[in-house]
Formats: structure tokens, C-alpha cells, sequence
């Protein structure tokens, strides 16, 4: 399985700052082996320049902290989806699912 062109970006910045070489070279130097994954270097800048998906969600990703840990960290993104729908958030089940998957809440099982 050939890696995401993120991981791939995230590798050639580290060459970078450790070697101490141009972009361009390196990029050249990963597409002139047939045995490593191929990357224009307008791929490279456009994935090191994505802006974060999740910047916009800082007050809601507060929120959904404080409703997990208001309730023990009991529970999950089905409830607090649940109680952030009865305030004034419109919002999908999947976005707090996702944003507490970022933020590593995990809910205790009681069994």
C-alpha cells in the first residue's frame, strides 16, 4: 500500500530540516526511483499548506470537552451529539465523533 501524499509531504519536510536540502532535490531525487512513491512538488506545497480542517471547531471541540468531563467521562459522541442538538449546535453525529477521536476522549464502558 502506497502512503497518503500527506505522510509523504510530512517525510520530505523532515529530509528537509535534517539535511538541509531544496525541495526540489529531494522530490527529484524520491521520483527518479521507480521503487518509491511519485510526488509533484505543487503536491508537496499544497499539503504542507492545507489549512487544519478542525481550526474552525475550537469553541465546540471546548464544549464537547467539558460535556465529557462534566459527565464522567461516561459518555460517548452518540450522547454528547445528543446534548449539544438539545442546545443551540447544528451539527452532524459524525463531526463529534470525528473531533473526539482527535482530542482522544474515549468513553468509560460500564460492563
Amino acid at each position: 500500500e502506497e502512503p497518503r501524499k500527506e505522510e509523504l509531504a510530512r517525510a520530505i519536510t523532515e529530509l528537509r530540516q535534517e539535511l538541509r536540502l531544496s525541495v526540489k532535490y529531494i522530490i527529484d531525487v524520491i521520483n527518479a526511483n521507480p521503487g518509491l512513491p511519485h510526488i509533484s512538488r505543487s503536491n508537496y506545497y499544497y499539503q504542507t499548506h492545507k489549512p487544519d480542517k478542525d481550526s474552525g471547531n475550537q469553541k465546540l471541540m471546548d464544549r464537547i470537552k467539558e460535556i465529557f468531563l462534566e459527565h464522567s467521562r461516561r459518555y460517548g459522541y452518540r450522547r454528547i451529539y445528543g446534548q449539544l442538538r438539545r442546545e443551540v449546535y447544528e451539527i452532524n453525529h459524525k463531526k463529534v465523533q470525528r473531533l473526539m477521536q482527535k482530542m482522544g476522549l474515549f468513553a468509560i464502558s460500564i460492563r
